[in-house]
């Protein structure tokens, strides 16, 4: 073998490192890998690329594979204490460097049975490594030994709506989000496959794309994969099973989410969701009205809708009198004996819930009892002001357009299915929804105030699984983060940590597979931790946390963090968390924890492994690892988040909340901006329309914002073009987004992309 000729090529078990044999070349020499500005291997000719060949899936859900390239983007430094020393070895007359991957090779991803089917290989340019003025020879097709022992990472998805719906007509709608780490071309996973069955009969969709549906009216749009079934081929009045599943664009059996397999509802996991067909509009829906001043529990009338006026002339005193009204009406006249189906309308006041017993109310029904004003009543005049005698109206509750102001503790304590949609909270209330083994839906709900926020009443297990389309300009609560989309947090409020996979005690399911998406949390003050994921309790299946805007208007004095993403700060238990999707995100305000792994002593290696950290936007992102304060070469866990693998198109600006570089991230990404260390202490815009967040100058001194600002790109902002892949197809305001986009939340302004347009054209 001549000098500088490429001998071998490994792949190291960690997936994102390799080492690259060369002959008769010494250790201490230069790397060049051919990288273009921020590290663009597109505007680069790059020296080292890694052709790989995935499993994965086609858009019938049908195995496949995938081609796929890697390339060479850094050499590696070794851990604390000799962390000034690259990874190169000499033997004999072989030496061994080291290199940093873009992205992670997979265990699969290699020939034989159960594998892709195609090994690795490498073409390595001359000049990637040069000592003494002799670089290495250029070599092509170099098969790969891949020694990877990383799995495919798993989907993250969740039902977007609720269940124990009553489908109604020809055809019936079910809804969900779904992401995985390889997402591409606007699409977040390949595609999901919805099936309903009636247990004889059983309709499959197929959805390649999301949709937003504005119909909705979420506070921040929804983008989502959306089913439309055909409900004529099942039988009326036969219960439906709903499911579906969500097949990766790289990945194999291990990487796909199956809702059939999962957890029964009433749950904030993911599992079958369960409706009645109503194909022939034959199920019937009883009525009954309450009048919590003039009703009367022995004269009031259930009937069928068709008789409205009968029961809106004879309304009941209480919710709960109606509710068992309701149910022996449907016992007597359509052969079961629950009240579902049934509506309570509300007449204006005050009613306390439930107000009568239940104890007759019968079995729990297959779909919703909807509790809603009465035609003509608006949502301030129907108000849940108190709790008396029952609170359960036999567990499939949907309060529909009313007022909740009840102080009662415990007021909804009895009903295990609870569904809020369309109501005003305007209650300190810590203990609203207290129902141990239960579970609560909030959907577009107006949140003046709300003591309990979306989440257990101390430690019971009573989550809010579905928290979707709020808007809250009065919440200074906690959201415990299960499905958490389209929310909008503005006005001044102040308060605990807003958005939070982390609650110590509960007996609730942990969240894992737990998604943040689309919110717009907006206007932290002082101490408030706007966003807390993955900090303090292991998750290893995996998280989404997808285009939110977090705004901190307000500088606390010790520097407190917007976000914290899954970091360990001088905390000693080991909680890892793997497979976290970070994508289209803006960070605006006070710092980012990312990924930290800085233990107390004794050290403790915390996993931050197999992140997709893609098109974000940081004000100011901070990691820590082995080498930051009291150095510990243990403290390795955290080294993905710090030299990032499968991390692209981002933009840190380094500048709110000011730190030292030693908090820089050591590789960002390609195709990332990150400034110098050398150039801490000078401020460069980020160019958002209107920046109400933490304003910074440089002599870093800070002024506080005004909050609620509009962090739309301008069309100089250094944003613009940033993204290198088109993840989501809409923007956090519902615009269109392209190839040539913006990094963070918000589309490139439409002038910025016609320019760009014709630039690349």
């Amino acid at each position: 073998m001549a000098t500088g000729d490429i001998l071998a090529v490994r792949v190291l078990s960690d997936g994102y490192h390799a080492e690259i044999d060369i002959e008769n070349l010494a250790v201490g020499g230069t790397y060049a890998f051919g990288l273009g500005a921020n590290n663009d291997p597109n505007t680069g000719t790059p020296k080292v690329v890694f052709n790989v060949v995935s499993l994965g899936y086609d858009d019938s859900g049908a195995s496949t594979t995938v081609s796929r390239m890697v390339y060479g983007v850094n050499s590696q430094r070794k851990a604390y204490p000799n962390n000034a020393s690259l990874e190169e070895a000499v033997v004999s007359t072989t030496l061994t460097v080291q290199i940093l991957l873009s992205d992670y090779i997979f265990q699969k991803d290699n020939v034989g049975g159960g594998n892709s089917g195609t090994a690795v290989t490498c073409n390595i340019l001359s000049g990637f490594y040069t000592k003494t003025a002799v670089p290495n020879n250029a070599s092509s097709g170099i098969v790969v030994t891949n020694n990877s022992t990383v799995a495919y990472p798993k989907v993250v998805a969740n039902w977007s709506w609720p269940g124990y719906q009553l489908y109604q007509g020809s055809t019936g709608t079910n809804r969900c989000v779904a992401f995985h780490a390889y997402g591409r071309y606007g699409r977040p996973v390949r595609v999901v496959k919805f099936t309903t069955t009636d247990g004889t009969v059983t309709d499959t969709q197929y959805i390649k794309e999301m949709s937003i549906d504005k119909s909705i009216g979420d506070a921040v749009y929804v983008p989502e994969y959306i089913c439309t079934f055909n409900n004529t081929q099942f039988t009326q009045s036969a219960a439906l099973t709903c499911n579906f599943v969500a097949y990766p664009w790289i990945g194999d059996s291990g990487s796909i989410l199956d809702t059939s397999v999962g957890t029964a509802d009433p749950t904030p996991l993911y599992g079958p969701k369960t409706g009645i067909c109503d194909k022939n509009s034959t199920y019937g829906t009883t009525v009954a009205y309450v009048d919590s001043t003039s009703g009367n529990n022995a004269t009031g009338v259930a009937t069928d809708i068709s008789n409205d006026s009968a029961a809106s002339a004879s309304p009941f005193l209480n919710i709960g009198a109606a509710a068992v009204a309701i149910s022996a009406y449907n016992n007597s006249n359509r052969s079961r004996n629950d009240c579902g189906g049934g509506i309570i309308y509300l007449k204006a006041g005050s009613h306390a819930f439930a107000g009568s017993s239940t104890a007759a109310i019968g079995v729990t029904p297959a779909v919703w009892c909807t509790i809603k004003p009465a035609s003509g009543v608006s949502r301030s005049s129907a108000i849940i002001a108190s709790n008396a005698s029952s609170t359960d109206l036999s567990d499939r509750v949907k309060l529909q357009g009313v007022t909740i102001t009840t102080a009662t503790v415990n007021t909804f304590s009895g009903c295990l299915a609870l569904w809020f949609d369309q109501c005003e909270f305007n209650t300190s209330n810590v203990g609203l929804a207290n129902s141990s083994g239960g579970n609560v839906w909030a959907t577009r709900n107006l949140v003046t105030a709300l003591g309990q926020g979306f989440r257990p009443n101390s430690t019971v297990n009573n989550p809010w699984g579905l928290v979707r389309g709020n808007n809250m300009p009065g919440f200074s609560g906690t959201i415990l983060c299960y499905t958490t989309l389209g929310n909008l947090r503005g006005g001044t409020p102040s308060g605990s940590t807003v958005l939070t996979t982390d609650y110590s005690g509960m007996l609730a399911p942990q969240p894992a597979n737990n998604i943040i998406a689309y919110n717009k949390i907006m206007n932290g003050q002082n101490s408030t931790v706007m966003m807390s994921c993955n900090t303090y309790f292991p998750n290893l299946y995996g998280t989404a946390f997808v285009q939110n805007v977090l705004e901190h208007s307000q500088r606390h004095a010790a520097g407190n963090a917007l976000a914290d993403l899954s970091s360990s700060d001088n905390v000693s238990t080991n909680t890892p968390c793997d497979n976290f999707i970070v994508w289209n995100n803006t960070f605006v305000g006070e710092r980012c924890f990312v990924g930290y792994n800085d233990s107390a002593t004794p050290s403790v290696v915390k996993y931050r492994r197999y992140w997709s950290r893609k098109n974000n936007a940081w004000g100011r992102s901070a990691n820590k690892g082995d080498v930051f304060g009291t150095a510990d070469g243990v403290r390795v866990g955290g080294w993905p988040c710090t030299f990032g693998p499968n991390c692209s198109g981002e933009h840190h600006n380094q500048n709110t909340q000011s730190l030292p570089g030693n908090f820089y991230m050591e590789f960002a990404g390609i195709k990332t901006y990150q400034p110098a260390t050398s150039s801490y202490g000078t401020v460069a815009q980020m160019g958002f329309k209107n920046a109400a967040c933490i304003v910074e100058n440089p002599l870093l001194t800070f002024t506080s914002g005004a909050g609620n600002g509009d962090y739309t790109p301008t069309v100089a902002s250094p944003l613009n073009s940033q993204a290198l892949e088109l993840l989501i197809p809409w923007d956090i305001d519902g615009n269109p987004r392209s190839t040539y986009d913006a990094a963070g939340a918000y589309a490139l302004p439409k002038s910025a992309f016609r320019s760009n347009m014709m630039m690349c054209c």
